[in-house]
């Protein structure tokens, strides 16, 4: 068998490519660059006119902020004011843009605020239903004097409808106050959460590679962005607080009002029981009652001397309800209105913070009031549980049970119940002896006519 060429590789095109497109670029470039030759040397001087200008512009604008506040202290003086450029003064209630960020400040500020606000609204849904329970105790027992025999159950009447209304009113109340303060802490939440992912997308920017790095502007964009969003957070704030503060404003006066039907029921009830109170003594010193003859007119006096005492324990417990809820909305006023001032005040705008500080600072805010948030929603579930669970069954007769042992520790009880009990154990002697008195007189007429 013959033998085989050896292997030889083919010759690869790479230098006869490289050499065509060199031959046909080369004249290209060169046409190129004769036509840009003479334009660039017509360009130089206009060039170098606005890279000067735009140095100049730079430069003024990074010291004029520093030149500003340095010729303050001396524009204040009364003679050289007037050399000093002048600007239109603003009141300190108007709307102005902060110039610096404070978000430390403002963070600490909705903190404690929210905190307190959330600790003392939890229990408003709770009372609420408390206030839903007075209301359909109201009703049943304005049914129940409209058909009693007391002497002013109509005044009586309407006092206790009016009072189930109002009760109605505030617990409606209350609960969209709660449900506002919440819906606040959620908005704020959110409004943070907005700021902080701002600033640092800003921030990453800055620290990037970019040619904006080349002019110092990139740090002047990132404090705008943290500017700007300090604002809006202030802006949504103040406004949000002046929700509440309305809706606080309403609900007080709703309790004002329920306070004064409470003590036109108080005054009623008292003339009431007096009254009452004063004919029973009477009736028990009447020789009937020693003999059990008054037994059903003194059973009515015990029925109604029970309504009375219901009404009187009713209106201490709803009167404890609406001094707490009273104590809570004036605090929650008096917090927001501190709150209002403090991030209206123009001291907010302090010294320049660093943009990490900023951060930090929102994010442990954010933490905070989360936490707090989801605290509170858990409290305010066991609240409310654990007041439907004591409206289980029969709530109406726990209620009314309650409310005479509420009047039993703080009304003075009546003697008529120990006089009556003495009188029920001696009865039979007073009889013996009524009869052992006739027996004596008819003893004696006997031997008078005999």
């Amino acid at each position: 068998m013959a033998e085989l060429p050896p292997w030889e590789p083919a010759s690869t095109p790479g230098p006869k490519l490289s050499s065509v497109l060199t031959a046909s670029l080369v004249p290209v470039f060169s046409y190129i660059a004769e036509v840009l030759g003479p334009v660039v040397r017509m360009m130089k001087s206009p060039f170098s006119i606005a890279l000067v200008v735009m140095l100049c512009a730079h430069t003024l604008s990074i010291t004029s902020g520093a030149v500003t506040s340095a010729l303050a202290p001396i524009c204040s003086a009364p003679i050289l004011s007037h050399l000093c450029p002048t600007s239109k003064s603003r009141g300190p209630n108007s709307d102005r843009t902060p110039q610096r960020a404070d978000f430390p400040s403002l963070l600490n500020v909705e903190g404690k605020t929210f905190e307190s606000l959330l600790d003392e609204t939890v229990e408003g849904p709770g009372l609420a239903l408390e206030f839903k329970m007075a209301e359909m105790a109201a009703s049943d027992l304005a049914t129940l004097v409209r058909v009693s025999k007391l002497n002013s159950r109509e005044v009586l009447a309407d006092s206790l409808s009016e009072f189930g209304k109002d009760a109605r009113k505030v617990g409606r109340g209350l609960t969209r106050f709660s449900s506002k303060v919440g819906g606040v802490v959620d908005s704020i939440i959110a409004v943070n959460d907005y700021a902080l992912h701002r600033i640092e997308a800003a921030n990453s920017q800055s620290r990037g590679p970019s040619l904006r790095r080349l002019w110092g502007s990139s740090q002047a964009s990132t404090k705008e962005v943290v500017t700007q969003t300090f604002t809006e957070a202030m802006d949504v704030l103040s406004a949000n607080m002046r929700r509440l503060a309305l809706e606080a404003e309403v609900s007080i006066s709703d309790l004002n009002k329920l306070e004064e039907h409470l003590k036109a029921i108080h005054k009623v009830v008292s003339r009431e029981d007096s009254s009452i109170s004063a004919a029973k003594d009477e009736l028990l010193a009447e020789l009937w009652t020693v003999l059990g003859r008054n037994r059903k007119q003194l059973n009515r006096m015990d029925k109604h001397l029970a309504l009375l005492r219901g009404v009187g324990g009713y209106r201490d417990r709803a009167r404890a309800h609406v001094v707490a809820a009273l104590q809570v909305l004036e605090s929650t006023a008096e917090e927001m209105e501190e709150l209002r001032e403090r991030v209206d005040a123009p001291e907010l705008a302090g010294d320049a913070i660093p943009i990490d500080v900023h951060m930090k600072s929102i994010r442990s805010g954010l933490d905070r009031l989360k936490e707090r948030r989801t605290g509170a929603k858990q409290l305010e579930e066991q609240l409310r549980n654990r007041v439907l669970g004591s409206a289980d069954g029969s709530w109406d007769h726990k209620f009314f049970s309650q409310l005479h042992q509420l009047v039993e520790t703080r009304v003075p009880q009546t003697d008529h119940k120990r006089a009556l009990q003495r009188l029920e154990g001696c009865g039979w002697f007073c009889f013996a002896a009524v009869v052992l008195y006739l027996a004596v007189v008819l003893y004696l007429i006997w031997r008078c006519f005999s």
